[in-house]
């Protein structure tokens, strides 16, 4: 645990100064019809989550050679950091759509270049296509998703702890699980140390450049616990469903209204719960409670009976798709819609 005790501590002193830069700079989120936020509040501020996690996987070959090798820290250190920048460069000056797409693809083929998916039964290259567009889209979900105070770096503690444990209680051996679990620690110490600043009061947005690196944090702690036969494939599914059902149905939503799907709005179910009077504080512990009362169960009964796991991800999925429609219509009945 002492990376993520590290982590925390280095991010909890930190983001007060990237607040500061931020607030030098002029990037204010101020309120508007598509913000929850009520006052203005400076944005770009998980730059410190970045900096910090990329500063201990560059220190780690040094004080922990044996859990941390350099190569791995290397390619997991250009992916955040690619990503964090991408976002860093949007939170200062918008980025076209098509131009983050063509980075985050770009970045991502060259992460799995570095570190491919290891499985025999598909050809590698629908294996490396597959993958890329998987991941490229959970960057992208995981963005769409950070617009409510702590919703963001508390699922980035959630599954970064989750990774790790699983990495531990696999057993397995060798240098990518070690830096399985270590990624994972340092991405929930990351997220830990910046929330205090973003709830329940937001003093600071993490901004594009946070929301891209808790990802690309998270799909580096993934891949190694993958690679390294600590993690399976429907464990990785598993973690991320509730973030991954309310995003994709509501740009299924946007796309069938004839709306377009990048366009910033307020319309997830955890964006529209938390204005009908819910708030932000009521959104984020019903979200917190349906991972760790319905989510990691299901990890756990899917890692203890492995012969299951399709049926396991099926029935998860499918109940989340079902609570979400019937919250959905109902919030379109309480909104007149």
């Amino acid at each position: 645990m002492v990376p993520f005790v590290a982590a925390a501590l280095l991010t909890l002193a930190a983001t007060p100064l990237l607040a500061r830069y931020a607030r030098a700079r002029g990037l204010i989120d101020r309120p508007d019809p598509r913000r929850l936020h009520a006052g203005e509040v400076v944005r770009g501020a998980g730059a410190a989550m970045v900096g910090v996690f990329l500063l201990c996987l560059a220190l780690g070959p040094w004080l922990l050679p044996e859990l941390m090798p350099a190569s791995l820290s290397l390619a997991a250190g250009l992916y955040v950091a690619i990503l964090g920048g991408l976002g860093f460069w949007d939170d200062h000056q918008p980025i076209a759509a098509r131009w983050r797409a063509s980075v985050q693809l770009a970045a991502t083929a060259g992460l799995l270049l570095a570190l491919p998916v290891p499985d025999a039964t598909l050809p590698a290259a629908l294996i490396a296509l597959s993958c890329t567009i998987l991941i490229v889209w959970w960057v992208n979900l995981f963005n769409f998703m950070d617009g409510s105070n702590g919703m963001a770096a508390v699922q980035a503690l959630f599954m970064g702890l989750a990774v790790s444990w699983l990495v531990v209680s696999a057993g397995t051996v060798g240098p990518e699980a070690n830096q399985a679990r270590v990624c994972g620690y340092l991405t929930a110490g990351v997220a830990a140390g910046f929330l205090p600043w973003n709830f329940p009061r937001p003093r600071a947005f993490m901004g594009d450049v946070g929301s891209y690196g808790l990802a690309a944090m998270l799909t580096i702690a993934a891949l190694l616990g993958l690679r390294s036969g600590s993690l399976q494939w429907s464990e990785l599914l598993l973690l991320p469903a509730v973030f991954a059902v309310d995003s994709s149905l509501t740009l299924l939503r946007r796309v069938l209204a004839g709306r377009r799907w990048y366009d910033a709005h307020r319309e997830h179910v955890y964006q529209r719960l938390a204005a009908d009077g819910v708030g932000a504080s009521g959104v984020l512990m019903f979200y917190t409670l349906v991972n760790l009362g319905f989510i990691l169960p299901a990890v756990w009964f899917q890692r203890r009976y492995p012969e299951q796991s399709t049926l396991t991800v099926l029935t998860v999925y499918g109940l989340l798709i079902a609570a979400w429609l019937t919250v959905s219509r109902a919030l379109d009945r309480r909104q007149g819609k």
